[in-house]
C-alpha cells in the first residue's frame, strides 16, 4: 500500500480522515473513525444509546461527504420529520471542523428502534454552504431502511454517482468507508465489473472490524488483491462556530423594536450554545451600544 512510517502514525490517531484510490480505475474512496471528539459531541447531551449511536453515523458520514468537496465552506447533512425526535444535524467544514446537534423528544424512543422507524416520511437534506457563492441544497425523501442506504439513493438518483457508503460505531467510536465511481467518458463493462466486485467486498466489512482496526488494516484485508493507494490522512476536530458576535446578533433579532425588552428581569442575560454548551453573558450596556451602533 505504500505507507510511510508517518502515515501509518497518522492513521493510528483516534480521529482521522484517509483518502484512497485504487490505481488504474476511478473509484476512489474514504475512512473515517471519530473517537474522542465524537464522544466529546455526545456527551454535551444526555442521548438515549441509539440515539448516540445514529448521530455517529451522521458525523462519520458528513466527513466522507465533504472529503469529496473542494471549497472553502461547510456540508450540512440533516434528517428531519414532522414530530417526536425531529431531526439530527452534522456538519462539517472545510477545515474539517465538525459538530453535530438531535433536536426533540426522545422519551418515547425503545432501545430498538432504527433510523427509517424514526425518519419514516421524513427528508434527508445535504447543504453545502460555500464562503463565497450560491448555497446548494439536495433533498430526498427517507425510503431507504438506513442512513447508508438513503446516501446511495441520494448520490444515484441526485448526482448520477455509483456510491457504497457502510457506517458503523458504539458509545466510543464513529466510523465509516465510502466507496464512490467517478464519471466515465463512455461506457466500459470492464470498469462496470471491477465497480461491482468492489462493493461486493465493501459489503463483508464487519461493523467491529470498522470500529476497531486502523484504516490501512481495513483497506489490505478489504482489498487484498488491488492496488490501493493513500492519497492524504487528515485529522477531523470537534469545533464549533458560535461566537459572542452570533449570539449578539440572533438576540437583537429576536426583539428588533424593543431589544432592551430582553433584560426585564435584571441587567445581564446569558445564552448557551447546544452544540458545544459555551456559555454567553450579555450585559444589558453591552447590548444597548451595539445596538445603538446599529
Amino acid at each position: 500500500m505504500g505507507l510511510t512510517k508517518d502515515s501509518r502514525k497518522e492513521m493510528l490517531k483516534d480521529n482521522t480522515l484517509t483518502k484512497f484510490i485504487f490505481d488504474n480505475t476511478n473509484i476512489k474512496g474514504q475512512v473515517v473513525t471519530l473517537c474522542s471528539y465524537y464522544r466529546d459531541i455526545i456527551s454535551i447531551n444526555s442521548y438515549p444509546h441509539n440515539v448516540s449511536k445514529l448521530l455517529g453515523e451522521f458525523l462519520a458520514a458528513v466527513c466522507l461527504l465533504n472529503a469529496n468537496l473542494k471549497y472553502d465552506g461547510r456540508l450540512i447533512l440533516h434528517a428531519q420529520r414532522a414530530k417526536g425526535l425531529s431531526s439530527i444535524m452534522a456538519e462539517c467544514t472545510s477545515k474539517n471542523n465538525v459538530r453535530g446537534i438531535v433536536r426533540g423528544d426522545f422519551s418515547m424512543l425503545s432501545d430498538q428502534i432504527n433510523f427509517y422507524q424514526i425518519f419514516k416520511k421524513g427528508t434527508l437534506r445535504l447543504t453545502l454552504e460555500p464562503e463565497y457563492g450560491d448555497r446548494y441544497q439536495g433533498i430526498v425523501p427517507i425510503c431507504e431502511r438506513t442512513l447508508s442506504r438513503c446516501l446511495e439513493y441520494y448520490f444515484e438518483q441526485s448526482e448520477q454517482l455509483k456510491t457504497k457508503i457502510k457506517l458503523a460505531g458504539n458509545m466510543q467510536t464513529a466510523a465509516g468507508i465510502l466507496l464512490q465511481k467517478m464519471p466515465e467518458l463512455t461506457s466500459n463493462d470492464e470498469c462496470s465489473q471491477v465497480w461491482r466486485e468492489k462493493s461486493i467486498l465493501l459489503e463483508t466489512l464487519r461493523a467491529e472490524e470498522q470500529i476497531n482496526l486502523p484504516h490501512d488494516d481495513q483497506l489490505t484485508s478489504l482489498f487484498s488483491n488491488d492496488d490501493v493507494r493513500i492519497l492524504s490522512v487528515e485529522n477531523p476536530n470537534f469545533s464549533c462556530s458560535c461566537s459572542r458576535e452570533r449570539f449578539l446578533k440572533a438576540l437583537h433579532e429576536l426583539n428588533l423594536k424593543e431589544p432592551l425588552s430582553l433584560f426585564q428581569e435584571g441587567d445581564s442575560i446569558s445564552a448557551n450554545c447546544e452544540f458545544c454548551d459555551e456559555n454567553y453573558e450579555f450585559h444589558k450596556s453591552e447590548f444597548k451600544n451595539t445596538h445603538n451602533h446599529q
